[in-house]
Formats: structure tokens, C-alpha cells, sequence
């Protein structure tokens, strides 16, 4: 936790998704498998009255991932590549909060990153 408002969040294995690499790379058709790293800084924004909590809402302020990606080839010669993304460099970040529930503990708890349209989508 940086301060009151602000953490930084790992999330890695099945919690994020690639869309769109082979595309980006140009490779399309090969096999491939992506292991990814992220690390997501986000915030905790509590809008307040006087008479209590009107909202709560969560956004990413900052994200950096690592990508390994693994391309079987025709010819059997595997390859591994590492891709890194920064959202400071283009990309856009979109945060979900549609399926928080109030008892939920609130953190980023998936991640989808798309190549296609350079979205990171945070889903709290």
C-alpha cells in the first residue's frame, strides 16, 4: 500500500488474458501459449455527503506487463518471446467495477489485455 488511497497489485496466471498477440506480432495462424505478469497501480476513491457514503469506486492508475509468449512452430523449433507493455505508452486503461458487490473485498481481481484495440481492462 503506497498511502491511505493507492496500492499496487500483482496479478499473473489464469487472472490475466491476452487477446490479439499473434496479430500484433504478425504471426497469425502459429500456436502459441502466454504467461503474463502484471502489476497494477490503482486507486480507492470514496465520494462522501454529510449524511454518509454516496459512492465508492476503484479505477488503475498505472500498468506494466510482462508477457512470455511461446510459439510452437511447424518445423518443431519452438520460440519464446517476451513482450512488455507500459500504459503510458498508448494504451488505455479501463477499470470494471459492474460486478462488485458491497461485501466484496475490493482489489483488481482479473485483467484482459487486447492488442487489437491496446485496452487494459481491470475488472475489480
Amino acid at each position: 500500500m503506497l498511502n491511505e488511497n493507492n496500492f499496487i497489485t500483482k496479478l499473473d496466471g489464469d487472472s490475466v488474458d491476452i487477446y490479439g498477440i499473434p496479430e500484433f506480432k504478425g504471426r497469425l495462424g502459429d500456436n502459441h501459449e502466454c504467461n503474463a505478469t502484471a502489476q497494477v497501480s490503482w486507486e480507492l476513491f470514496l465520494e462522501m455527503r454529510s449524511w454518509g457514503l454516496k459512492n465508492i469506486s476503484a479505477y488503475a492508475t498505472y500498468v506494466q506487463v510482462e508477457i512470455e509468449v511461446s510459439w510452437w512452430m511447424d518445423d518443431g523449433d519452438d520460440e519464446v518471446e517476451t513482450v512488455t507493455i507500459d500504459s503510458e505508452d498508448g494504451w488505455e486503461i479501463e477499470s470494471d467495477m459492474d460486478t462488485l458487490e458491497m461485501s466484496d473485498s475490493i482489489f483488481p481481481q482479473a485483467m484482459e489485455v487486447n492488442f487489437d484495440t491496446k485496452t487494459i481492462t481491470i475488472n475489480f
